[in-house]
């Protein structure tokens, strides 16, 4: 395995490229009684409780994830209460959608814990891992207007082809606070390249450096295997075939 990678030079050359901001909605979702359903790699979850505002907002934001209005469920879903106050109510959906993900993925997929963006003509992907707060998004917000856009959270790889399985989810942005809940932001908004069939080339490891007297600029090395290892494991669950005992997951 391979952690240096070409693509992630782009990191530092498009360091400043341009990302648009997200339009309020014309009026505040309310309790409804419709429902949406959300596809999630393998996996779904399912938004209930929903207004006609809150439907388009929500097939609007998961569109290239594929969502559809649904009969709403009797039980199983995340319902909306507009007392929690709709900011949070998504941030809850995205949990649930990516738990789903991973969920359905479990013994089937490799799984990483970060982005992934493919180069729209070949397809050949690079996986961005890394832990939370250290660049998964930042790097998903300046390189997606460049390249295909698969995901910014959970990576879904087949063991066997590398080939990987998009899940397109909105990306989460804190506000200028810094305080949560954070805002779900369609990749549409953002201007990021739509997906297309993947196959996973390289694995780049993000490390956020903070420098107290100025900025640090971003910059790719090339990575022993031992190293990648060492920094990629936290982040995964290990597959292993049927013919094993059984799925090692390792956090």
């Amino acid at each position: 395995m391979e952690s240096g990678v070409g693509d992630a030079v782009a990191l530092a050359r498009l360091a400043g490229a341009p990302a648009r901001t997200k339009e309020p909605p014309m009026t505040d979702p309310r309790q409804g009684d419709r429902a949406v359903r959300i596809p999630a790699g393998d996996g779904s979850t399912t938004a209930a409780g929903l207004d006609e505002t809150g439907v388009r907002t929500l097939l609007d934001a998961w569109r290239r994830c594929g969502a559809e209005e649904v009969a709403a469920p009797a039980e199983g879903a995340v319902a909306y209460r507009e007392a929690t106050g709709w900011d949070w109510f998504h941030e809850n959906l995205v949990h649930s959608a990516t738990t789903a993900a991973i969920t359905a993925g479990v013994g089937r997929r490799l799984l990483f814990h970060g982005a992934c963006l493919a180069d729209p003509g070949t397809g050949s992907a690079v996986a961005l891992v890394a832990a939370s707060g250290t660049g998964k998004t930042t790097a998903t917000r300046r390189l997606g207007p460049h390249y295909a856009y698969l995901t910014d959270e959970t990576v879904l790889v087949a063991p066997d082809t590398l080939e990987v399985t998009p899940f397109p989810k909105p990306l989460s942005l804190l506000g200028p606070s810094g305080v949560r809940p954070k805002t779900q932001v369609s990749p549409d908004e953002l201007g990021l390249g739509d997906a297309v069939p993947a196959r996973l080339n390289r694995l780049a490891v993000l490390d956020r450096v903070r420098d107290g007297d100025g900025p640090v600029t971003a910059r790719a090395e090339t990575m022993g295997l031992g190293d990648a290892l060492i920094a990629v494991v936290p982040h995964c669950l290990l597959y292993t075939s049927d013919a094993a005992d059984d799925m090692q997951c390792v956090d």
